[in-house]
């Protein structure tokens, strides 16, 4: 999870200084995140709501917009099927709601979320 928040920090951090930091900046961050092991599949949604959040999209070359797209499809049709490695734990939605408001309406929607039970504080997103 310490991993996950970090990388929310960069994109937070990249939306905020867009015209400071070169536009391949969050590229980067993204494509480390494709190449993530399948053991870190379960955050994927999240980091797809991200990059939509925060219109890193906007800033990248076609190559880039094109591996973008194939890893978009990739989850949604893994969370189509149910690919519980696909999933994500319910249980960091609030916090991470609370700390990154802007994606929060993302998050809300439930997309990609494996409930699993009463959640941190008792509360079922």
């Amino acid at each position: 999870m310490r991993n996950t928040v970090h990388i929310f920090l960069r994109f937070g951090m990249r939306h905020a200084l867009r015209n400071k930091v070169s536009p391949n900046t969050g590229f980067q961050v993204l494509n480390a995140i494709m190449q993530s092991g399948a053991n870190n599949k379960h955050w994927d949604t999240l980091y797809s709501i991200a990059v939509k959040t925060y219109g890193l999209e906007a800033h990248f070359k076609p190559k880039q917009a094109d591996n973008n797209g194939t890893w978009r499809q990739t989850i949604i049709g893994k969370v189509a099927a149910g690919d519980e490695n696909y999933l994500r734990p319910s249980t960091y939605d609030a916090v991470l709601s609370t700390l990154f408001p802007d994606m929060s309406r993302g998050i809300a929607t439930g997309y990609g979320r494996l409930d699993i039970g009463p959640q941190v504080g008792g509360l079922k997103p």
